[in-house]
């Protein structure tokens, strides 16, 4: 794409374009009005396109000057203006076309914007944690009664209630592209209640490092 500049303007044609400025400005003001005075709702496009257009934040992408001639003063047009940064990769300012005695720019622009991808993650479910608290208090009942017991029958006792509590209550999670799988914590505890079925010297402790998110 390629832009080329135009010449300076006479006094007169300067003072025409001050007058049309003037009454574009007052067109402008007068169509806010009418606007706000409208039963346009706030969602209305009469309403969101002018604002849209007045708080539009714009990038200027042209950083070099346009004009080198003699006795001209060396200034930078606003030219190239978009709102993303990557849109445009670069502006490059070369010879004018033809007999043209200004600057051409010539603009990258990218139409291939690569994002980057979000990585998985996992999505927790709300608990109510006030139902957790009630069934973990079955734990401080039990204590006396289980002062009593074996090591293997204390153990056996409290697989039983941690996996009927999870066959019920248990804490759901969920990951994207996992649906419809078994979950992880019950098949965890069916799994070393078949290999601690019978333990002497105390309970089987899972090292942290092995074990997935619940």
């Amino acid at each position: 794409m390629t832009l080329a500049l135009r010449r300076d303007m006479t006094p007169q044609e300067r003072k025409e374009e001050e007058r049309l400025f003037e009454e574009q400005k007052s067109k402008r003001q007068q169509s806010e009005q009418n606007t706000e005075k409208s039963e346009a709702g706030p969602a209305h496009p009469a309403t969101v396109f002018p604002r849209d257009i007045k708080n539009a934040f714009l990038l200027q992408h042209q950083k070099l000057p346009t004009r080198y001639r003699v006795g001209q003063i060396v200034n930078i047009l606003d030219l190239v203006f978009t709102y993303r940064v990557n849109m445009i990769n670069d502006v490059t300012t070369t010879a004018g076309v033809r007999k043209s005695d200004h600057f051409s720019l010539i603009i990258n622009v990218n139409c291939d914007y690569d994002v980057a991808p979000q990585q998985a993650r996992y999505n927790y479910k709300k608990t109510d944690f006030t139902v957790l608290n009630q069934e973990l208090e079955i734990f401080n009942r039990l204590v006396t009664e289980l002062k009593e017991l074996s090591v293997n029958d204390f153990w056996l006792c409290i697989k039983d209630i941690c996996v009927e509590q999870l066959r019920n209550r248990r804490l759901k999670h969920q990951h994207r592209g996992a649906e419809g799988r078994v979950g992880w914590t019950l098949a965890h505890w069916h799994r070393s209640a078949k290999s601690t079925s019978c333990l002497e010297d105390g309970f089987r402790l899972v090292p942290m490092s092995t074990t997935k998110p619940l």
